[in-house]
């Protein structure tokens, strides 16, 4: 799909012109397949949740992980609740990640269960 210079996703492609989202992305698959995972994983320009669930549907995901933070009472307002959203939509399991841990911790903790 080409997107014209007028149409309002082309101006939101616009915004990620220079932006790291691409190299994160790609960091991010490597990490999990060093540590031997499968992922599969799409830059996408849209509603995050919306996009999420059609994405975990297209590929039949049987689990998605997605991180949190906490949002003041207006930003919740104004942005509206993801993870509700994800509950109520997805297909499949769900896993909200709230605290970051290393690589080597999480590697470490993979071997200690036999995983």
């Amino acid at each position: 799909m080409t997107l014209g210079s007028s149409s309002p996703r082309a101006s939101r492609a616009a915004r990620w012109t220079g932006c790291r989202s691409p190299t994160i992305l790609s960091e991010g698959l490597e990490r999990l397949k060093q540590l031997g995972f499968s992922p599969k994983a799409r830059l996408i320009i849209g509603d995050p949740a919306e996009q999420i669930g059609l994405f975990a549907k297209e590929v039949g995901a049987d689990l998605v992980v997605v991180g949190h933070r906490k949002q003041k009472l207006i930003q919740r307002w104004w942005s509206g609740s993801s993870g509700a959203y994800l509950v109520d939509n997805l297909g499949c399991s769900l896993l909200i990640g709230r605290n970051a841990i290393s690589d080597e911790a999480f590697e470490a903790e993979m071997k200690a269960t036999g995983a």
